[in-house]
């Protein structure tokens, strides 16, 4: 089934069933998620009810004449839990990248041109500003925020209601809370996990993509 919306985009509304709609990736889709038409899934994907994912991005230079809107592209990859009222903007200089394993929770709201990698935890109501970085293994707690351009380290921690400013630095494997964030402590649970040369990896491929995006 295709909803027509007045400027003549056609979107998927995924209806093929009362439930939900499958494909031949084995990608779960409520059927009241809406997926742009420039949007890649890869396998095993989960979609929950409302979410909104590929629509044009909130940026007012990136709205066509008439209002009629630029469609950019999402990517997201395998594995994803992304449940109900979740959006996810499509990107606009670059893609919207979402990676794989990761789990997007109620309400958040991911930004346009933001990449997401592998593993990553956002909890209920997170929201994350356009052309932000979240490295892998990030979890960031109920209703934090970060502010656009943003570069959140790899294995870091935000704590619940946090917000990381255009000042935040968030180094790999920290903890931070408050607002705006300000370090608390290590995650000492996953340094265990790594050793002193995958940590020093990871460190100064934080440091490269500041160097990339500032």
């Amino acid at each position: 089934m295709y909803c027509e919306p007045s400027f003549n985009v056609r979107f998927k509304a995924n209806t093929k069933s009362n439930s939900a709609s499958g494909d031949k990736n084995g990608n779960y889709i409520h059927k009241t998620a809406l997926i742009g038409p420039n949007v890649i899934l890869g396998r095993n994907n989960y979609i929950g009810p409302y979410s909104i994912i590929g629509f044009p991005a909130e940026h007012k230079t990136f709205w066509g004449e008439n209002m009629r809107p630029k469609f950019g592209k999402v990517i997201i990859g395998d594995n994803n839990i992304i449940t109900s009222h979740v959006t996810i903007d499509a990107g606009t200089e670059n893609i919207t990248l979402v990676g794989n394993d990761c789990w997007i929770l109620k309400g958040a709201y991911v930004g346009h041109d933001c990449n997401i990698e592998d593993n990553v935890t956002l909890s209920a109501h997170v929201l994350l500003g356009g052309h932000s970085i979240v490295m892998e293994g990030v979890n960031m707690g109920l209703g934090s925020m970060c502010h656009q351009r943003s570069i959140i380290g790899s294995y870091s921690m935000v704590g619940m209601g946090s917000v990381i400013t255009k000042k935040s630095t968030i180094l790999p494997f920290d903890t931070v809370i408050g607002k705006p964030a300000r370090f608390l402590k290590r995650n000492i649970q996953k340094l265990s996990l790594f050793t002193d040369c995958q940590q020093l990896a990871e460190h100064n491929r934080f440091l490269q993509l500041v160097s990339q995006n500032h």
